[in-house]
């Protein structure tokens, strides 16, 4: 017989896997506000309120998940569907803390340098196919940050001790199943509300097939300059789509994409 607790948590589990972001412009601020509509037990619903899962009022046909809740949720994913529900993203790996000069002063896991705002190195890469059309990606549902919204690039963290250009080379691999000639565009430092990091840009032109990693991605595509342009306009994407897309304007006007 099902226990109380396991019809608990299934409802638990529905409910997040069938809400949306309320926050997807993020208008307050870096983290989602996932809603979604309580056609459940009320008992149930009940019990998950006094536990701080959920949230909103007893009039209301919605529920928001509170942070507690979305932490269970990612947790029961992974227990009842440990392969293709595993959380991507590896919060223990270790990575080097850097100054604002990209000088290496210690080092943490991934999940320090976020909690703590340590200073860390990112590098992402731009795809173009043969005919510079660029490659867009949306993010799998299972990703820690952000997930289902849409990326300019491919990319992620540094690990202690490599390059940017051999982190870039192994998230290729990795992500898309590509390899090929990086070439350096921008090196900045971003200060968001979610992370501090020393960002490195490539950019690489490929006529390699794409074989989407699906832990990574959900789905991807290559645009034009000017399809892209209108995408960004009605879909989510991640906050650097914003700067990357400033790069390949520049790109643009040198006349190295159309």
């Amino acid at each position: 017989m099902i226990s109380k607790e396991d019809i608990e948590n299934l409802t638990l589990l529905l409910i997040y896997l069938t809400s949306w972001d309320e926050n997807y412009k993020k208008e307050y601020d870096e983290k989602p506000i996932l809603r979604a509509w309580k056609n459940y037990s009320f008992e149930i619903i009940d019990s998950l309120k006094e536990k701080d899962l959920i949230s909103g009022s007893m009039k209301a046909k919605s529920v928001y998940i509170t942070d507690k809740g979305i932490k269970k949720a990612k947790e029961l994913l992974n227990n009842f569907f440990p392969d293709s529900g595993k959380i991507t993203d590896s919060e223990s790996e270790l990575l080097d803390v850097v100054d604002r000069n990209d000088k290496v002063i210690g080092q943490a896991t991934r999940k320090d340098c976020h909690e703590k705002g340590l200073l860390h190195r990112i590098s992402i890469a731009i795809i173009f196919d043969k005919n510079y059309r660029i490659f867009v990606g949306k993010r799998s549902k299972t990703k820690y940050y952000r997930p289902g919204e849409w990326s300019i690039s491919v990319g992620g963290h540094v690990e202690s001790g490599e390059t940017y250009e051999q982190a870039m080379k192994r998230e290729l691999k990795e992500e898309i199943g590509i390899d090929g000639k990086l070439i350096s565009v921008e090196n900045y430092v971003d200060t968001s509300e979610y992370d501090k990091e020393c960002r490195r840009v490539f950019y690489i032109v490929t006529d390699q097939k794409i074989r989407l990693n699906e832990k990574e991605y959900e789905e991807g595509l290559f645009l034009t300059y000017d399809e892209l342009k209108q995408k960004l306009k009605k879909d989510v994407f991640v906050p650097s789509s914003d700067r990357e897309f400033r790069i390949l304007t520049i790109l643009r006007q040198k006349g190295i994409i159309n």
